[in-house]
């Protein structure tokens, strides 16, 4: 469904499976803008941001650093250590900072 936007939000030290800090599935509609930072999370896929099958109309004034994604499964592979997008469309992406990511596996 339509989320809206977000804005002014800090995502830090969260864990999660799909996106350790925030997480958009099938057909959800979002706008993230002015002040959001997804930092130090860590997940299997999409450490910061996990996006599938959804639309992003705007990233502005985004900052994704020092999130993670591992796994200890040697069949398995992890993807996206700052943000994962599969399947989904971002429209407009301005003044967006994407630093120190890491994809670890084994």
């Amino acid at each position: 469904g339509n989320v809206g936007t977000i804005s002014m939000n800090e995502f830090n030290n969260n864990k999660g499976y799909l996106g350790g800090g925030m997480t958009f599935l099938e057909r959800t509609t979002v706008d993230l803008m002015d002040g959001i930072a997804f930092t130090s999370n860590a997940a299997f896929n999409g450490g910061g941001l996990f996006i599938d099958f959804s639309s992003v109309k705007k990233i502005v004034n985004v900052i994704v650093r020092d999130n993670t994604v591992s796994t200890n499964d040697i069949n398995t592979t992890s993807v996206g250590g700052g943000m994962h997008v599969f399947g989904s469309k971002i429209g407009v992406l301005e003044h967006f900072l994407f630093e120190n990511n890491k994809a670890i596996g084994k």
